[in-house]
């Protein structure tokens, strides 16, 4: 049965162990890969040896988060084995979402360690720390650090700032706190070189991303009364500009930057025939974390996501029927 970890337990326990397994949830973002370097390039600095498994592998958008680790991300699918005493699941709310490979890889007798900041989290793991007020899993692992006294390497200190970055909207969104600010004065000091970060982050995309967005622009519907917005990305979309895993993080933005959209939804399918649903919205009056729960999905209140049986114009009806009427409340 899992149990709620104090800080001070989880440094005890890390401290206590040598050998690392760390994971993060499928199509992972910016608090996904930023959390996992971030702890585990701390624990390498400690003498630690660690192993990061994920079943996607690193977008190539966040592939210059991996310079500074010994280990690459490997892809679990590509792996025979995985020995740790240890296994930590980040930004991650439900067991299922770390993927069937990274699952099969979990040695049997390791200690189980669940870190995440999703309200939904189903508190899966021998021991569980989550906290739902923290606006990234990335500032979690800073606040084990900064408490544990442990000194965090230059690599893991970018890792660390583009995870709680990416998850609060370049520190735009209501979940970010005095905290985060404060953490990201912690990194400055240190000497992150803060312009470098952003440009690699957020000003180093592939010209088919713009191609990509420009076709999304041609599918995006709204409500009559102008308060909801959606797109979708089908498969045929994806073939004719070469997609990419990654290429559509955060253009979901462009939707919530129209000035009287309150909610916006971004439909994708997947090539499994499955269509991923993520929403957000700029309202708590406009819960998208219930609004994925009605099917099975969940997240955060203003940003949430789901995953459905295609094909997606029957996806999109649902989902859009949903969100209708709980913009009507």
């Amino acid at each position: 049965m899992s149990q709620a970890i104090s800080k001070d337990a989880l440094v005890s326990l890390f401290e206590g162990h040598q050998t690392f397994a760390i994971s993060s949830h499928l199509r992972p973002d910016g608090d996904a890969i930023g959390s996992m370097l971030g702890l585990g390039l701390i624990l390498e600095g400690l003498g630690k040896t660690v192993r990061y498994l994920h079943q996607d592998g690193v977008p190539e958008n966040l592939a210059f988060l991996e310079k500074g680790s010994v280990n690459p991300i490997g892809r679990a699918g590509e792996l025979d084995d995985c020995e740790a005493e240890v296994f930590v699941a980040l930004d991650t709310a439900n067991r299922e979402r770390l993927g069937e490979d990274v699952l099969a890889l979990i040695p049997k007798d390791a200690v189980q360690v669940t870190i995440d900041h999703h309200i939904t989290n189903e508190r899966y793991g021998d021991h569980v720390w989550v906290d739902a007020e923290s606006p990234a899993t990335a500032q979690m692992v800073w606040e084990l650090a900064k408490s544990a006294g442990w000194e965090m390497p230059a690599s893991a200190r970018v890792a660390l700032y583009v995870g709680a970055s990416t998850d609060t909207g370049s520190f735009q969104y209501a979940n970010t706190t005095a905290r985060t600010h404060e953490m990201v004065a912690d990194l400055l000091k240190a000497g992150l070189d803060v312009a470098e970060v952003n440009r690699m982050t957020y000003q180093n995309f592939p010209y088919r991303r713009v191609e990509l967005l420009r076709l999304l622009l041609e599918s995006l519907e709204r409500s009559e009364d102008g308060r909801l917005a959606w797109w979708s990305l089908t498969m045929a979309m994806k073939q004719e500009v070469g997609y990419r895993p990654g290429d559509s993080e955060g253009l979901v933005d462009v939707m919530r930057g129209i000035d009287e959209v309150v909610a916006c939804v971004f439909f994708e399918e997947i090539s499994d025939g499955t269509i991923r649903v993520s929403t957000r919205s700029k309202t708590t009056e406009v819960n998208v974390s219930e609004l994925c729960g009605l099917f099975g999905g969940g997240g955060h209140i203003l940003a949430a996501g789901a995953r459905l049986d295609g094909p997606i114009g029957e996806a999109r009806e649902k989902v859009v029927t949903a969100l209708k009427e709980a913009a009507s409340r």
